[in-house]
């Protein structure tokens, strides 16, 4: 597979497939990234997710507002979707209406749509908001509102690897929520970035390239898709990627793709890249000078 196919759906996270069936994305965490590399966002993706780093706890407009409005100077048009949500999924409908209608007001001719959390699955679907009421059913309503009224997607990057032993292989959780709130694009997390997974009680020591494979598979049959990850650790800073030297770092985060080869797959997949485009760039270049092997690249 040639990079320059790849295709990128999402948050630093890419959509890539071998012909441009879905949207390229990319992830802009908006405390983190310079505004100086949003040119290169606009280029390579499609659109763009900006998010906060805590799942929506900080709830800035002027900030969101300043992040917004430099990517429409650069390109009009361009499509930007931004979050919706909070962590363990403890607001209410009223709370989700209220922070939806703010960014609407302030930002809905420059917003195509909505990345909701929270991340972990088993949260989106069994816990309760601040009033007692499900969060499912909260997310649900703001979901179809902007379905219906708005005529807008929904975006979620569930985790896979949420900790206890229904949610460690947690795909059950992940579509029940999907089957009942109708999100647009699904795109779980793997994690096969690192290896350190001590809350997985079937994976205490990470996923394996089979199992990264396999998982590919899984999304596929359920309709979802598949979130690949990179971050500082391919250039060698110290990173979460479970490896000390960066050829392996970069090796890890190139067996996305290879294992996405390996597959067989054409769904949806998002890609992270932590707090820099050009982590994103570097696996890319790998790959040009890399072909993946068929059982993957070796790893720690």
């Amino acid at each position: 597979m040639k990079p320059n196919t790849i295709i990128i759906l999402h948050l630093a996270l890419f959509l890539f497939t071998f012909s441009h069936t879905f949207p390229i994305t990319g992830l802009f965490y908006f405390q983190d990234y310079s505004l100086s590399e949003i040119p290169s966002y606009i280029q390579t993706f499609d659109q763009t997710i900006i998010l906060s780093k805590d799942e929506g706890v900080t709830f800035n407009i002027t900030a969101l507002s300043l992040v917004v409005n430099a990517f429409h100077q650069v390109q009009p048009g361009y499509k930007l979707f931004t979050e919706l949500g909070y962590p363990k999924g403890s607001l209410t409908q009223s709370q989700l209406m209220d922070r939806l209608q703010t960014m609407e007001q302030a930002l809905g001719d420059k917003i195509h749509g909505y990345y909701f959390t929270p991340e972990g699955c088993l949260y989106m679907y069994n816990n309760t908001a601040s009033d007692g009421t499900l969060t499912r059913d909260n997310i649900k309503s703001v979901v179809d509102y902007i379905h219906s009224n708005l005529k807008k997607t929904c975006y979620w990057i569930p985790i896979e690897a949420a900790g206890g032993v229904l949610e460690s292989y947690s795909f059950f959780w992940i579509f029940l929520a999907q089957d009942y709130i109708g999100f647009d694009y699904v795109t779980p997390q793997p994690h096969y970035m690192e290896i350190n997974q001590s809350g997985d009680v079937l994976r205490p020591i990470g996923m394996n390239f089979i199992e990264l494979v396999e998982f590919m598979r899984m999304s596929s049959k359920l309709g979802l898709g598949v979130q690949f990850e990179a971050n500082q650790g391919v250039v060698g800073e110290k990173s979460d990627c479970g490896c000390v030297q960066k050829d392996l770092c970069m090796r890890r985060c190139a067996n996305y793709w290879c294992a996405y080869q390996s597959a067989g797959v054409n769904i949806p997949v998002s890609y992270y890249f932590s707090t820099s485009i050009v982590y994103e760039q570097a696996v890319v270049d790998f790959l040009s000078k890399n072909p993946c092997p068929p059982t993957g690249f070796p790893v720690c």
